[in-house]
């Protein structure tokens, strides 16, 4: 490849030096993304406080929670990190400043009504799922099973671990708490449809495999930090390759 520039925004960057040993085309194209995307978030720094971020009262604010994150809580350990890492003091700190103007810019970018529109359209692949379920390759002992369950009020758990084949059998065929949205479709809905603690009638999962399912529990997604975090992280990087797409970038000679 004999283009050594890159066009972004009709402004050209040279990339003779950032091309330098590197020979196919899918690590030059990396390269060339993370060139874009920082250009394009350089641009886009002027919509925060500089200044508070270049404030020493936040770069010490940084260098301390960075610290303290990775337990270094002595100046001898401190310095210590500095010298195997190789990385000096000053070069810390600009990457955490960067990486806070990074974060104050996703903020800006990134509205609470957004956030709450995308919660609620992705709530269904946040729901999780804590079941029981029975398996077995007699549909008729299915039925006898599911009738113990239902008329004798016999333990579903102790019912799992006597007569079950699947996995989960030893453990009372719980099934440990997952997305609703990566069960099988059919497990899904009959899931769905029940309230805690109810059981399905037997049905057949594949040919030769009938199932029983109880319902433990449901624990339907909130929008709690851990949530909105990453809702944010995904609405920027959205937003972010919006502006790539936007920024009209080509590699010209």
């Amino acid at each position: 490849m004999k283009k050594s520039k890159l066009s972004i925004f009709d402004k050209t960057i040279s990339l003779d030096e950032a091309f330098n040993g590197i020979e196919d085309e899918a690590g030059k194209q990396s390269i060339v993304r993370e060139i874009a995307i920082r250009h394009i978030l350089q641009q886009n720094f002027s919509q925060i406080d500089l200044n508070q971020i270049n404030s020493k009262e936040n770069e010490g604010s940084l260098l301390e929670t960075f610290y303290k994150n990775a337990k270094l809580e002595k100046e001898e350990d401190i310095s210590k990190f500095h010298e195997k890492t190789k990385i000096a003091k000053d070069l810390l700190l600009d990457q955490l400043k960067y990486q806070d103007k990074v974060n104050k810019l996703r903020e800006k970018t990134v509205n609470q009504e957004s956030i709450n529109d995308t919660f609620l359209k992705m709530k269904p692949q946040l729901d999780k799922v804590l079941f029981r379920i029975i398996r077995l390759e007699n549909e008729d002992t299915a039925k006898e099973i599911h009738l113990k369950i239902r008329d004798d009020k016999e333990d579903f758990a102790e019912l799992a671990k006597k007569y079950s084949v699947g996995p989960e059998a030893k453990n009372g065929g719980i099934v440990q708490p997952r997305a609703l949205s990566a069960l099988n479709p059919e497990l899904r809905s009959k899931l769905s449809s029940l309230k805690e603690g109810e059981i399905t009638e037997p049905f057949a999962l594949t040919e030769n495999l009938f199932v029983i399912i109880q319902l433990v529990k449901l624990e339907r997604a909130k929008l709690n930090k851990q949530t909105e975090n990453q809702i944010k992280t995904r609405l920027f990087n959205q937003w972010l390759n919006n502006q790539i797409d936007l920024a009209k970038i080509k590699l010209v000679s």
